[in-house]
């Protein structure tokens, strides 16, 4: 499998991880990661991926948060 696509949106305020992750939707990638740093963002960009049809995961790191998902 492919390495995943990467959004960082760190630093965006909302609802620009939203949109940016939204965007990158569009290519139908196989897995995305996404990497944010505001908890609405994270819940946000998780409820899009997963409405989308991807088994999503998240992780602390020390400048916020990375999302990964993977189309089921």
């Amino acid at each position: 499998m492919s390495d995943p696509l990467e959004v960082d949106a760190r630093g965006l305020a909302c609802p620009l991880p939203l949109l940016r992750t939204r965007a990158a939707l569009r290519g139908s990638p196989a897995a995305v990661r996404v990497r944010v740093d505001s908890a609405a963002a994270r819940d946000d960009v998780v409820a899009l991926l997963g409405d989308h049809g991807f088994a999503v995961a998240t992780a602390e790191e020390p400048d916020g948060w990375r999302i990964d998902g993977r189309r089921r």
